[in-house]
């Protein structure tokens, strides 16, 4: 019989790694809040499941892959679910690191552990807070204690996200001599699906691409590459960091 794994937030990179578990021989049932996108997943080859985070356990499966956004997942802080699958994948983001500088490893935030200043906001338009994000990394460690894998993210790139099209034309871009902390699909999928052939125990990754360079030269050099308007970069204020996978 084969294997299931749930994957709650089917988007773009929820997709992407279904598809590569289904040539593994995975069966992949695929949750949505919508009617309407329930043949689009079917047509993926996804088993597409009705759900929506806090309102309902968590569906049945060998494994879950939660590739929803912060956002949507911030229900479960309050409301979490009483039990998780065998094996647990959190896909999180390198934005835990925010208001931290230099050569950064997984061992500079620990899950469920907020450090002091993590109360800001990680994004302009957001109300989810870097705490928030390293608080429901600890709620997905404590379901799945021992068998959680969490992938801190940066920028999504692969098939219809190329890395040039993110910041091209944008002005007062920040943090022009941090690392440029790129995730592609391909790196994403692999460290996944590794993960789970070999049944390895629980971890923290940086799932970045390794020798990127600076946001300001990677980022410039993608934009140019697609033929497309530069970025225009703010000055640096902040000491840089660098996030190593």
């Amino acid at each position: 019989m084969n294997r299931t794994i749930c994957i709650v937030g089917a988007g773009w990179l929820g997709r992407q790694v279904g598809s590569a578990l289904l040539e593994d021989g995975w069966r992949v049932v695929a949750t949505t809040t919508r009617e309407a996108r329930e043949a689009e997943l079917a047509a993926l080859g996804f088993e597409p499941m009705r759900y929506r985070i806090g309102e309902s356990p968590l569906p049945d499966a060998d494994a879950l892959l939660v590739a929803a956004s912060a956002s949507a997942c911030i229900p479960w802080l309050s409301t979490p679910p009483a039990s998780a699958p065998r094996r647990l994948i959190h896909i999180s983001t390198t934005s835990v690191y925010d208001g931290l500088h230099g050569a950064l490893t997984t061992d500079a935030v620990v899950p469920g552990v907020p450090p002091e200043g993590s109360e800001q906001r990680f994004s302009p338009h957001s109300k989810v807070t870097i705490a928030d994000l390293i608080r429901l990394e600890g709620l997905f460690h404590t379901l799945a204690p021992g068998r959680c894998l969490t992938l801190r993210c940066g920028g999504l790139v692969g098939p219809g996200r190329e890395a040039g099209r993110l910041l091209a034309g944008r002005t007062g871009v920040r943090d022009p001599e941090s690392g440029a902390a790129v995730s592609p699909a391909d790196l994403i999928t692999r460290h996944i699906r590794e993960w789970l052939a070999a049944d390895l125990p629980g971890a923290v990754r940086n799932a970045v691409l390794p020798g990127t360079g600076t946001r300001r030269a990677y980022y410039t050099a993608a934009a140019r590459a697609l033929d497309l308007p530069e970025p225009a970069f703010a000055p640096q204020t902040a000491p840089p960091r660098h996030i190593l996978p």
